[in-house]
């Protein structure tokens, strides 16, 4: 009998040393940091040019990595002081690398209390004009180099969402989604006008992005101010 507990005790100390070093594993997994060079960016305005091309001239334009993570560390930086409530879970930065075949690798620096999390997530970009909407459908999702299941990420995102006062982005089922159309003022005129994406193609490392053209409304104005000129 002596013996028989003996070999039951000798079987619950292997399993809960195995289990501890399962959750040590799994722990460590998860707060690689080994890809958060990826997050390393600089503000830019870069992003501006093409699109301002585009605007004026109709005319597909090219947008780089850089363009884009240049202007998501002045979204981040504004976001920051937009949260409604003090959350266990926060989002510092967020970087992109787009891919082809209209896929984006997305990568965000995150902490939970105090442990920082590197989540990166593999997703499918569409553009739905009906919509005015830029998807981005999430397929594959870790956190350090732990896969896990989208739905968790999702989880943190909608609470991330939730908790901010005025949101960038938006969740619908396992996809991310951001506005593709936004209303704008124009300096001189103080003309409220429409700017929409038309067409988005992604490849590696840059995208064509064409938006609608407000060529109309600079030829009128310039038509204008010439005129008053003269008279």
């Amino acid at each position: 009998m002596k013996k028989v507990l003996v070999t039951i005790l000798l079987i619950i100390l292997i399993i809960a040393i195995a289990g501890g070093i399962a959750v040590y594993v799994l722990y460590q997994k998860a707060t690689d940091l080994s890809e958060a060079d990826k997050l390393v960016t600089t503000e830019s305005k870069t992003i501006y040019e093409p699109l301002l091309k585009s605007i004026l001239l109709k005319e597909p334009q090219k947008i780089t990595d850089d363009d884009i993570n240049g202007l998501l560390v002045s979204v981040m930086n504004k976001h920051k002081e937009n949260q409604k409530t003090k959350s266990d879970f926060s989002i510092e930065s967020i970087a992109v690398y787009m891919q082809d075949d209209n896929k984006m690798k997305i990568y965000a620096d995150s902490y939970y209390k105090e442990t920082r999390f590197i989540f990166s997530a593999l997703a499918d970009v569409r553009l739905d004009t009906a919509k005015e909407k830029i998807y981005f459908d999430i397929t594959r999702t870790k956190v350090g180099t732990l896969e896990i299941s989208k739905e968790t990420v999702i989880k943190y995102l909608t609470e991330y969402v939730a908790n901010q006062k005025k949101p960038f982005l938006s969740i619908e089922g396992n996809s991310i989604t951001i506005p593709s159309k936004y209303e704008i003022t124009v300096p001189v005129t103080k003309q409220e006008v429409s700017i929409f994406i038309e067409s988005l193609n992604i490849s590696q490392q840059e995208a064509d992005i064409q938006t609608n053209s407000l060529m109309n409304i600079v030829s009128n104005f310039l038509s204008d101010y010439l005129l008053s000129m003269v008279q």
